[in-house]
């Protein structure tokens, strides 16, 4: 789950309004058996009976501590297939009014941090760099954010995101000049 939450003190200036618009991003335990030391998303397996949507805010409450009441579904992103751990991932995308107190649940999650969307749509911060897994070297995109690169299925959900953004932006009603 993309969960995001206005923080009007986070503001850099008047002129980057997506900078009060964040959402959390977690940095997973190093000994998970899969995924362990990556960086993600709220979310995980469904459990029997359960929506993707259901895990979803399940997922949210156990990992981060947030108030499933407290949130409200905006929209789901395209699924997709994630080899490695044999998973098809539903991300969706939410919003909470209050700015949520973090309360990690420490044998999955190492480190909460959040990222603002004027972060995501900033083109500095989307880079190819090499990177090594397994022996194995290769190229895949990914977005910065304090020296940490975001990657795998997170980087695509983020860039699905970012592109629905860019689509909203071009929109008349965003334009500046509307009413």
């Amino acid at each position: 789950m993309i969960l995001l939450y206005r923080d009007p003190l986070s503001a850099t200036t008047t002129d980057a309004p997506l900078d009060q618009w964040q959402f959390p991003l977690t940095l997973r335990v190093e000994n998970l058996p899969r995924h362990g030391g990556q960086i993600s998303l709220p979310g995980g397996e469904l459990q029997q009976g359960e929506t993707a949507w259901q895990a979803a805010l399940r997922e949210s409450k156990e990992e981060l501590g947030i108030c499933p009441a407290d949130v409200v579904q905006l929209g789901a992103l395209s699924p997709s297939y994630v080899f490695v751990s044999n998973y098809r991932v539903t991300p969706f995308v939410a919003f909470t009014l209050p700015k949520p107190l973090w309360q990690p649940q420490e044998s999955e999650v190492a480190e909460v941090f959040e990222m603002s969307l004027q972060h995501l749509i900033d083109p500095e911060n989307v880079k190819v760099p090499l990177q090594q897994r397994y022996g194995i070297s290769f190229h895949t995109p990914c977005f910065l954010l304090k020296n940490r690169r975001i990657w795998g299925a997170t980087s695509l959900i983020l860039a699905e995101l970012l592109a629905a953004i860019r689509v909203a932006a071009a929109d008349s009603k965003f334009d500046k000049k509307s009413p």
